[in-house]
């Protein structure tokens, strides 16, 4: 890390410290577009959905084995660094590869009888029935007691685990799981896939319907997705989010922009961001969210077989810019390695984008501003409200 903090110039301001290479100092004085990721940098998720992925993932075990899942086993740590692999720009695919890898590390008695589940009820056509009737016969069993070292165990090597992911997401989670382990639940692997999986979709399989139903909480669920909640009905762990962009900073940005050149590329839901943003979403000429990537994925699946436009695919970002036009240069402003590679990916179409790696509301934020260090990323930056001050300083005077 030592010889690529040469290539960057440091500054320090209220916030924390901030990276720029040196290589992209002309670059910043034309920019005169802010696109930017939602969760983690317009608004702070650290209580709502970094909680809804260890509710998600422990409710969801519990159903499927009859046991007690702590939801302390699924640290921060974890989290991060399913994001710092750069393949999990979804939370619903941190959850299921959650599951997947402690499912397959559980004992073999226990092993034996989810299997026994699975296979009785494979009659059962409708997913949530068929989950409601494994967590069913499951409680029925004697042995649901995990003991403390069992539970530390699968915390060790789930965390090891997530060292061996990259870009590829899921498919290399699976990949690891079907060729490393041999186990009983090996052989159920695919109907365990569908069930939990496949297809990602809220109220077409389990973990994205359980996720949007503890995030979003029964009125907003409603309203989203225009179903009823099936598994919880309180308020939503989206009351937990904290706007981080503040109008002062979309204000002086307009002034340097000549106009509110702004856009959102986000997985996360158009509905979940303008519930927390409220006003502030009148600043945003362009966006895309979740909504609109999976609409198109179905299209083009429906022509072309499976297609995944999720990040680090561009389409987010390029179809946004394109909402923009004209501009010199964009900054890009994301929290995970999977934005960084989303720009990566984007300047192979259209070399304007400068990409921005926040890490203040990362938690670890000391890991976050590390793996950005050793990516070697155009700029790192405490918040997204620092930009101003450095689009300010390389447009006033040399450095």
């Amino acid at each position: 890390m030592n010889n690529r903090l040469e290539d960057y110039i440091r500054l320090e301001c209220e916030e924390g410290s901030i990276y720029i290479k040196r290589d992209i100092t002309e670059d910043l004085k034309d920019v005169d577009a802010a696109i930017f990721d939602c969760d983690g940098v317009l608004i702070d998720i650290r209580g709502s959905y970094n909680r809804a992925i260890s509710k998600t993932a422990t409710y969801i075990l519990e159903g499927l084995t009859g046991s007690f899942f702590p939801e302390r086993i699924i640290t921060e740590d974890i989290i991060f660094n399913f994001r710092r692999s750069g393949g999990f720009n979804s939370d619903w695919d941190s959850c299921y590869s959650i599951i997947m890898f402690i499912l397959f590390n559980l004992p073999e008695k226990m092993q034996r009888d989810i299997k026994s589940q699975i296979e009785e009820t494979s009659h059962v056509k409708d997913k949530f029935e068929r989950f409601n009737l494994i967590r069913k016969g499951m409680r029925g069993r004697v042995h649901r007691t995990l003991d403390d070292g069992l539970l530390k165990r699968l915390m060790v090597d789930l965390e090891r685990f997530t060292s061996e992911l990259d870009e590829r997401g899921v498919p290399r989670v699976e990949e690891l799981l079907l060729n490393n382990y041999e186990n009983i639940l090996k052989e159920s692997f695919n109907d365990l896939r569908g069930l939990l999986y496949h297809p990602c979709r809220v109220g077409r399989s389990i973990v994205p319907t359980v996720f949007e139903e503890f995030f979003c909480g029964s009125n907003l669920y409603n309203e989203t997705y225009k179903l009823k909640p099936r598994y919880y009905y309180g308020p939503g762990l989206i009351e937990n989010g904290k706007v981080i962009i503040m109008a002062e900073t979309l204000d002086r940005l307009s002034m340097m922009f000549m106009e509110r050149r702004f856009g959102i590329a986000s997985g996360s839901r158009f509905k979940s961001a303008e519930y927390i943003l409220d006003d502030l979403m009148c600043y945003f000429k362009g966006y895309i969210f979740s909504d609109d990537i999976e609409s198109m994925e179905d299209r083009l699946s429906r022509e072309d077989g499976e297609v995944n436009l999720k990040k680090p695919n561009p389409f987010s970002l390029l179809k946004t810019a394109e909402k923009l036009e004209p501009f010199r240069r964009a900054v890009y402003v994301g929290d995970s390695m999977e934005d960084a590679l989303t720009v990566k990916n984007a300047e192979k179409e259209d070399p304007r984008y400068i990409f921005v790696g926040v890490y203040r509301y990362s938690s670890p934020q000391e890991e976050t501003l590390k793996a950005f260090l050793e990516a070697g990323v155009d700029v790192i930056a405490p918040t997204v409200n620092t930009i101003p001050y450095i689009l300010r300083i390389f447009r006033e005077k040399e450095i």
